[in-house]
């Protein structure tokens, strides 16, 4: 089938063949680190794959050897509180429309995922598969910001406070484990691991995923994970105006060892 590509865009890839959407991170250079750009065109293209009534599943991938850097520093340590409440509020919102739209996506995951790179890789798809080479953290406690307790309700309280609190590495085989993921393959074996969920959710139909998606989305919801979200934004949003934060971000850009005060 001919694969054809679909909108102008500049931090991702996308495209659409047969019966399958391509969302596809593409800032390799900057290992696929994230700016509101970057949210804003996965947003697009999610929104293009959900009203298309051709695709059946849409597959979240990333080029080069890391999945997502998590948020772009050089570009976040320029913005005031409004320009990192807008950065948030995108990313956000672009991770819940692809928990919510119609759509089966499956994560197709190469390599390292930190940050919201690690929440986009565990907690935003239906499905993820990883490579034994990818491993997963939430950094966000050593850039100057709260821990998200993304993975309280999956991974349970001691280990969701472990990597909130830590910002430590995880292993594939360890997020199998925890119950974050579906599958860690060698890395040979994702491509071919990927394309076999995708048929089979190909093959079902869609009516049905639909509505299964729609009961995790609504058992979420019980679980109050919107409102934990939103009193993660709105800590960050204090916190990103902390000196901490500040000199997270300058020793980050400077790959030197940060020292914190407490202000």
């Amino acid at each position: 089938m001919a694969e054809t590509a679909s909108g102008n865009f500049q931090d991702i890839e996308y495209s659409k063949v047969g019966g399958r959407a391509t969302i596809m991170l593409n800032r390799p250079e900057r290992r696929n680190a994230t700016t509101t750009l970057t949210y804003e065109e996965i947003l697009s293209a999610a929104r293009d794959a959900d009203r298309d009534p051709n695709v059946r599943v849409v597959v979240l991938k990333a080029a080069g050897t890391v999945f997502c850097a998590g948020q772009d520093n050089s570009a976040t340590a320029k913005a005031d509180a409004a320009g990192y409440l807008r950065y948030a509020e995108t990313n956000h919102a672009t991770q819940a429309f692809l928990r919510g739209m119609s759509k089966p996506v499956v994560a197709s995951i190469n390599g390292a995922a930190a940050g919201g790179g690690c929440i986009m890789a565990l907690l935003t798809p239906d499905i993820t598969i990883a490579s034994t080479n990818a491993r997963f953290a939430i950094r966000e406690i050593a850039a100057g910001l709260s821990g998200p307790l993304t993975f309280l309700y999956s991974a349970g309280r001691a280990r969701a406070m472990f990597m909130a609190m830590t910002g430590a590495w995880i292993t594939a085989d360890q997020a199998m484990d925890w119950g974050l993921l579906y599958q860690a393959v060698p890395p040979e074996q994702l491509d071919a691991e990927v394309d076999t969920v995708v048929q089979m959710l190909q093959d079902l139909p869609p009516l049905g995923l639909a509505a299964t998606k729609e009961k995790m989305n609504f058992a979420m919801t019980l679980l109050n994970l919107p409102a934990l979200a939103e009193f993660s934004r709105r800590q960050d949003q204090f916190l990103h105006t902390t000196a901490d934060r500040k000199e997270a971000q300058a020793a980050f850009l400077e790959k030197r060892k940060p020292v914190f005060h407490g202000r």
